[in-house]
């Protein structure tokens, strides 16, 4: 698990009844600080509140800790067919992810966009980046810099289920926001 970093374990907190918000805060390091491998029980408590707090009891926010620093993926997020715009029923999901967002400071995000793969390799990678994009528009409406946002698209060439069925499908439909190490 690595070496413990002792100023970071005094802002651990005492109880699991953490907000997502502010447990997002204890496992982004500060610039020019190594990070140390977060203990999976850590994770754990990121990942319920995920549940809790961004999702309001509906599955499809997950957290997970990667090189690149903390990921949220909102899962088989819903879009018109074939477009960017999102269906408004996702608009709670994502004013709860946008506070949420709200709370890291002097950070910055990578918006990805997948797709599932239906029509051509270039019409799936055009319609990820036009989706990831519409992801970081609407988020900056709800009160984040621009500035503080990279976006990009991969298509369907990094999906979390086979195209088989129309489950898998919308399972691969993603978009994940990666909480960089600046």
């Amino acid at each position: 698990l690595g070496i413990p970093d002792p100023d970071r374990e005094r802002e651990l907190p005492e109880e699991v009844g953490v907000d997502l918000q502010q447990l997002l805060r204890l496992h982004v390091a500060p610039v020019g600080r190594q990070r140390h491998p977060t203990h999976p029980a850590r994770l754990a408590v990121v990942q319920r509140a995920a549940h809790e707090g961004l999702d309001r009891g509906k599955p499809g926010v997950e957290v997970a800790e990667g090189a690149r620093g903390v990921t949220l993926t909102v899962d088989s997020i819903r879009f018109v067919a074939e477009q960017a715009t999102v269906l408004p029923e996702e608009g709670a999901r994502l004013r709860a992810l946008a506070d949420a967002l709200k709370q890291v400071p002097d950070r910055t995000f990578l918006v990805i966009g997948h797709t599932a793969r239906a029509g051509s390799v270039e019409s799936q990678e055009r319609l990820s980046v036009e989706r990831a994009k519409a992801i970081v528009d609407y988020l900056v409406t709800r009160g984040i810099p621009a500035a503080r946002f990279i976006y990009e698209g991969r298509g369907a060439r990094e999906p979390v289920a086979p195209n088989d069925t129309e489950e898998n499908m919308a399972r691969n439909r993603r978009v994940e926001i990666v909480i960089l190490e600046d």
